[in-house]
């Protein structure tokens, strides 16, 4: 087939084609041919080019993840820190721009503020016990502190009333940036405990040695061990073991 036409109406479509005949004296002959065909007899896909090499499908995946994040709008920029001092939370949030559900998240997190804060500034989490002294519960004004280490809520504000066994859940998520527990760096987001490595990233896994540095091997410092007599005002002495670190 050397060429073509097309000319249609309604559900009709006429097409005509050149076809080859050969001659008795070997040359060719062109013709044309024509066919009547429904167009609801069409196939819905166009024929592929058999040239064509099949699709890679790992550029199929690369495209389809383009055309999923094509659907949510650029980050927003990052909110104020949730604490001046101490480690906080910052948030960034994204509009999805599709009439249907965008997969993913439309907020992200990080760490901020990563300083130690005063002596003076006090506990967070104690701070947001005290805020309320000044509201009635059951009638009674308290002075509140803080319900550490709870196991089964961390992120909750539990407060127990000064002088008494009353407990209370003052409110059902501390701010961001509380610590879930004290002796971790893990913090409350959004009411929930994520974990915080020793380099303040969000669910970093760094610890720190036994020297007290973040991912280190232990070979920055050497274990001492021995015995002291202290002196007491009775007058006798005590022998205690004595350890400590050597910093190299």
């Amino acid at each position: 087939m050397t060429g073509g036409c097309l000319w249609t109406t309604g559900l009709l479509l006429l097409v005509c084609v050149k076809v080859a005949v050969w001659a008795n004296d070997g040359d060719a002959v062109f013709i044309r041919e024509f066919t009547l065909i429904r167009r609801d007899h069409l196939p819905e896909e166009p024929l592929h080019d058999s040239s064509q090499k099949p699709e890679d499908p790992s550029s199929r995946t690369a495209r389809s993840e383009e055309d999923r994040d094509t659907l949510w709008d650029a980050w927003g920029s990052w909110s104020e820190c949730s604490r001046t001092c101490g480690g906080g939370a910052s948030y960034s949030l994204r509009r999805c721009l599709s009439s249907k559900t965008c997969e993913g998240q439309n907020i992200k997190y990080r760490t901020c503020s990563n300083v130690d804060c005063p002596p003076e500034t006090g506990d967070f989490r104690a701070q947001q016990c005290s805020a309320h002294a000044d509201v009635r519960y059951q009638g009674q004004y308290h002075e509140w502190l803080p319900v550490y280490n709870d196991p089964d809520n961390p992120c909750a504000l539990k407060c127990k009333a000064n002088g008494s066994g009353l407990v209370v859940e003052l409110a059902p998520k501390v701010l961001d940036g509380t610590r879930c527990y004290t002796e971790s760096l893990d913090m409350c987001i959004s009411g929930v405990c994520q974990i915080v490595g020793c380099d303040h990233e969000l669910g970093s896994t760094a610890k720190e040695d036994n020297c007290g540095v973040c991912s280190g091997d232990g070979s920055s410092c050497r274990l001492v061990r021995g015995h002291y007599k202290s002196q007491h005002a009775s007058g006798k002495s005590k022998e205690s073991a004595l350890r400590h670190f050597d910093l190299f």
